[in-house]
């Protein structure tokens, strides 16, 4: 997975600098094997935190995380541009979504314009439309420091969510909409059925 997920990212061409940011040996092992830049970020509660440990402060970051095998190189593409648009120092996107809005696994999105205005587990806005936000993000320089910063909410804490936060403590998320989207692999079934579909 992580092969394919950093392959999308030389397909993007949006990037000066890929790093392969885990404190895990064996995977640093994997991606010097195929010729990424990995890089030892230490222990890290989240993706963004370990993404945060290992950034350059004065450059603008996107955070892709290792479970999205199927990422699109062209949502790549459109976050850094999102983030170079100065709507807001934060940047993510999201899809229409299919399937049950009631599925807590899928994380659901209000927008307001360009806007993210609100994050859930739970069907938001009432009555829809239903949006699913994907698990990326861009950050204008300085950003992702400054959201990690940031300490949990009670509605953060409570939907296990590290957005709300951000939002919380007043950071605006510009946000755009893709027409679709690959999943990420969340479970065993789910990179069983990713590993039929390449083979």
């Amino acid at each position: 997975m992580l092969e394919h997920v950093w392959r999308a990212t030389q397909r993007a061409g949006c990037f000066e600098r890929v790093l392969v940011a885990s404190d895990d040996d064996e995977v640093l092992v994997v991606a010097d094997a195929f010729g990424a830049e990995g890089v030892r970020s230490g222990p890290a509660s989240s993706g963004t935190a370990r993404c945060a440990r290992v950034a350059p402060v004065s450059q603008a970051v996107m955070c892709v995380q290792a479970d999205q095998p199927f990422v699109d190189p062209a949502h790549l593409r459109a976050l850094s541009s999102l983030v170079g648009a100065s709507v807001a120092d934060v940047a993510t996107l999201c899809t229409p979504l299919v399937g049950d809005p009631h599925d807590r696994a899928r994380v659901k999105v209000a927008v307001n314009g360009p806007l993210a205005s609100d994050f859930s587990r739970l069907p938001i806005p009432v009555g829809g439309p239903y949006r699913v936000h994907l698990g990326l993000y861009a950050f204008a320089p300085g950003a992702l420091e400054r959201c990690v910063a940031h300490p949990p909410s009670a509605r953060s804490e409570g939907e296990q969510l590290e957005q709300l936060a951000w939002l919380d403590a007043g950071e605006t998320i510009a946000i755009a909409e893709m027409q679709r989207s690959e999943p990420a692999i969340d479970t065993p079934g789910q990179l069983e059925a990713a590993r039929a579909r390449m083979t």
